[in-house]
């Protein structure tokens, strides 16, 4: 699945930040602060998209990093003008040139698609790599995804993963080519034509083409 391309926009957006970084002795290395805002509406006046977000990074010892952040916002949809809002915290931190550990966590309010409706959301994701030895990489990652309606559930996404990497000592190399040409027929309809293909090899043998790609695309702005 996937979000059509939009057309038939005038669209504007800025973006200030600020960093300091820090000197010997402080507590942090860096800390970055972010604003932005974004507007968007068609050409008829309609607004179909307007938020604004403020962030914070914290990057300090042991290659730690917590960001922060929190969005408003309206997106148009079916016909309605939604109000929505949103709240991220993301971590890391590596011990040891071995270890390394990430948790990643948003939770707000999104679009019910299927119904139509304002529900709430929340993500978490914990992750876990160890590099055991030079060619050994062990991962553990885990993914919940919670979206609910006035307290009652709709639906609940667990997504576990565990992922052991072997690095042999013949290194590859690889080619990926990919031509796009896209034809606007209206204000609201694009098409788009494409080709792509990937080449691999050793770095003693030849490219060889593994796939090749075709693809039409066509791209329609609904308006209700």
């Amino acid at each position: 699945a996937g979000f059509l391309p939009q057309v038939d926009l005038r669209e504007a957006e800025v973006e200030l930040g600020r960093t300091i970084r820090g000197r010997p002795g402080d507590i942090f290395s860096q800390l970055l602060f972010s604003a932005f805002a974004r507007y968007a509406a068609d050409h008829d006046g309609q607004v179909t998209n307007r938020a604004v977000a403020l962030g914070a990074t914290y990057e300090g010892p042991l290659q730690s990093a917590v960001e922060v952040g929190v969005a408003l916002g309206d997106e148009f949809f079916a016909g309605q003008l939604f109000s929505l809002y949103a709240y991220w915290l993301n971590s890391r931190l590596r011990p040891s040139g071995a270890l390394a550990m990430d948790l990643s966590g948003s939770g707000g309010t999104t679009i019910d698609l299927a119904n139509v409706r304002k529900a709430d959301v929340l993500n978490v994701a914990p992750s876990i790599t160890w590099l055991a030895g030079r060619r050994v990489n062990l991962r553990f990652s885990h993914d919940f995804e919670r979206l609910s309606f006035e307290g009652e559930r709709i639906s609940v996404a667990n997504l576990s993963q565990v992922r052991l990497q072997y690095h042999f000592k013949r290194s590859t190399k690889t080619l990926f080519a990919q031509l796009l040409f896209s034809l606007k027929l209206n204000p609201r309809t694009v098409v788009f034509v494409g080709y792509s293909d990937n080449r691999r090899g050793l770095t003693d043998t030849s490219l060889i083409q593994t796939d090749r790609t075709f693809f039409v695309k066509l791209g329609y702005a609904w308006r209700p």
